[in-house]
């Protein structure tokens, strides 16, 4: 669903029937990329700390603590809710 909106949005935007049009499509399907970004990487940081529990100190690569991705995802999250309550 989405990806058929980013193909439309983007149809849209290089079609430009009004430079209004194609301004709003361009903010549109920015938003809708960093969104998207935003909830990438907060599910990737999930899967940090799930690797992290199941091993803690693995051999041979450098290991760093598990508030890192803590913090990644108490950012992410802030960042989507003001890019949803900006919307709205």
């Amino acid at each position: 669903m989405s990806i058929l909106l980013i193909i439309i949005l983007t149809i849209i935007a290089i079609l430009g029937i009004e430079k209004s049009v194609k301004f709003a499509a361009i903010l549109t399907l920015a938003s809708l990329t960093s969104f998207l970004i935003f909830i990438i990487f907060t599910l990737m940081s999930f899967a940090l700390i799930q690797v992290k529990r199941k091993d803690p100190n693995p051999k041979g690569i450098i290991s760093y603590s598990v508030w890192i991705p803590i913090v990644v995802i108490a950012v992410n999250l802030i960042l989507l809710s003001i890019q949803i309550f900006s919307v709205v």
